[in-house]
């Protein structure tokens, strides 16, 4: 992976695997991030995808019908419901 991160969800379609959002280590507290990136097996390359348009971190994703469809928490300690 290019961002190193913990607390991420990731998802296969293809020959893809897409790791979605997390949460990195910030100067003096960790960060939720938005960055999603995709490992090609064909190239052997990580590649940096579209981001998210909030930051979140423990979260699950899933796809149907070649589509990613992500649950979860949004800011730390916050619920994306109360967004």
């Amino acid at each position: 992976m290019i961002t190193a991160r913990h607390y991420a969800a990731s998802a296969t379609i293809d020959d893809k695997i897409f790791v979605i959002c997390g949460r990195t280590d910030g100067s003096s507290h960790l960060v939720n991030i938005n960055i999603n990136e995709m490992y090609d097996f064909k190239t052997d390359k990580w590649t940096v995808v579209g981001s998210m348009p909030s930051k979140r971190s423990r979260i699950v994703v899933t796809t149907i019908y070649n589509r990613f469809f992500v649950f979860g928490r949004g800011r730390s300690g916050e619920n994306i419901w109360d967004q």
